[in-house]
Order: C-alpha cells, then sequence, then structure tokens
C-alpha cells in the first residue's frame, strides 16, 4: 500500500521525505520496541515508531503509551514557547491590562486548549495545568519594585 502512495505521489511530481515520514503500527510488540523494526518504501529506509517512541502529527503529539501525558506535557511546552515569545508585550506595564490579557487570550490560551476536549484530567494534569496558569500570570500580578 505504502508503494502504490510513493507511485501515485510521483505521478503528481511529489515524494516522500523521509526524513519526515512516521510510520505507526499498533502491531509492533511491546517487547520489540528496543530493536525498532524498518520498513522499506520506495527504495528508502523508514523507522516504524517505537512503542515508546512519540511523534508529530497533525499538530498533535502522538505517542503509544501515555497519550494523554505527552500530549498535555507538549502542548504546555508550546504554550510557554508562546508567552515566552510575547514577553516583552505581556510582562510590559506600559501596556494596558486589559489589553495584555487580551493577547494572552488570544495566544497562549488557544495554544493550551488545542485538543483538550479528549484529554482525561488527572489529578498530575491539573497540576501541570495550574503551574502554566501561575507561572504565566505571576508577571501580571507583581508589583512594581516587588521581586
Amino acid at each position: 500500500m505504502l508503494e502504490q502512495l510513493v507511485v501515485e505521489a510521483a505521478c503528481c511530481g511529489l515524494e516522500l521525505h523521509a526524513g519526515k515520514t512516521k510510520n505507526l503500527s499498533s502491531k509492533v510488540a511491546r517487547s520489540e520496541a528496543e530493536s525498532a523494526p524498518k520498513v522499506v518504501v520506495g527504495g528508502l529506509s523508514e523507522d516504524i515508531l517505537r512503542f515508546q517512541g512519540k511523534t508529530k502529527y497533525l499538530g498533535r503529539q502522538v505517542s503509544f503509551n501515555q497519550t494523554h501525558k505527552t500530549e498535555v506535557d507538549s502542548r504546555i511546552k508550546v504554550a510557554w514557547g508562546r508567552f515566552f515569545a510575547n514577553r516583552d508585550v505581556l510582562c510590559n506595564k506600559a501596556y494596558p491590562l486589559q489589553q495584555r490579557l487580551r493577547l494572552f487570550n488570544s495566544v497562549v490560551t488557544p495554544t493550551i486548549l488545542y485538543g483538550s476536549g479528549c484529554w482525561v484530567l488527572t489529578q498530575e494534569t491539573a497540576s501541570s495545568l495550574r503551574k502554566l496558569r501561575d507561572g504565566c500570570f505571576a508577571p501580571f500580578s507583581r508589583r512594581e519594585g516587588v521581586h
């Protein structure tokens, strides 16, 4: 089936990118996790994602084990990245608080909430989300001269 995909893609001028292509298989035994099997497609040898492995797929972190924890950790990491990318404005007291909160709600909030409808909310997940919230809002509530 993968060979057919390569042939049909070539007809349209597309080719398989070995570095970006990940093969997911639920048939890979957990005991074989250390020796990741390979599949040859179009002359290229590609790894099949190991049981402990993870990869990004359609903006979501995909993993066979700890699916929700992996995704939540990934979303938190991305949300911190978005926060720090906009930190100069978010933490700048020269801008009104309302504008800074609007920026936060339009940049950081959607980043963390992407795909959250299917998360299993555990104590650990809730704690991680609270730490993110508290860490992001600490600069908003900090007063001048008080550290």
